[in-house]
C-alpha cells in the first residue's frame, strides 16, 4: 500500500490524527515490536527516507514529548526503552537516519556519498597524496578522467545498512 501511495504522489510528510508523519509512525512501529526483529521494518523506514521524508520536522508524540527533529525523537526513544540498542532493526534504522543526516539530510545526498568518497580517493591518488593497494582500483584510478568516469558509471554502490543498491 505504501508504494502505491508514494508512486501516486502522496505527501510523504502528511500527518495523521495523532499528528504523526509516516516516518514517525514507522519508527514507533519498530519500537512496539522490539522483541521481534524483522527486516521489513528497516525497509519501510528506508523507503520513506528515499521518498523524501523530512528529518527536520516538529514532532509532538505525547508520551515521549515534543521534538524538533527525528534525530531527537530517536535518541529519546532509545533512552526510554531498555534493550532497544540490542535490536538489530533499531540499530539499522538509527544508522540510516544518522547517515542521511550526515550526508545533508536527503536520501539523494546519502546515495551519492559512496561515489563521492571514491572520487575523492581517486583525486588524492592522482595527485600522489594517497596510495591504494587494491589491484582493481589502482589501474582505474590511473586512467585519464573521461575513461575513469566511464568505468565508474558501471559501479553499483550498496547501502551498508540495508544492502540495497543506491
Amino acid at each position: 500500500m505504501r508504494r502505491v501511495l508514494i508512486d501516486a504522489g502522496a505527501d510523504i510528510n502528511a500527518r495523521n490524527r495523532r499528528n504523526e508523519t509516516p516516518l514517525i509512525s514507522a519508527i514507533q512501529f519498530v519500537c512496539a515490536g522490539q522483541d521481534r526483529p524483522n527486516r521489513h521494518r528497516v525497509a519501510l523506514v528506508s523507503e520513506l527516507l528515499r521518498a523524501g521524508a523530512s528529518l527536520d520536522i516538529r514532532i509532538d508524540t505525547g508520551p515521549y514529548g515534543i521534538f524538533d527533529s527525528v534525530d531527537d525523537l530517536v535518541r529519546a526513544i532509545e533512552r526510554e526503552i531498555d534493550g532497544l540498542r540490542d535490536n538489530r532493526d533499531w540499530v539499522a534504522i538509527r544508522s540510516l537516519i544518522e547517515g542521511v543526516r550526515a550526508a545533508g539530510g536527503t536520501w539523494a545526498a546519502y546515495a551519492r556519498l559512496p561515489r563521492r568518497r571514491v572520487l575523492r580517493l581517486r583525486s588524492l591518488v592522482a595527485r600522489g597524496r594517497a596510495r591504494t593497494a587494491d589491484p582493481i582500483l589502482e589501474p582505474v584510478f590511473r586512467l585519464p578522467n573521461e575513461m575513469c568516469w566511464h568505468v565508474l558509471k558501471f559501479w553499483r554502490a550498496t547501502c551498508a545498512t540495508t544492502g540495497e543498491v543506491l
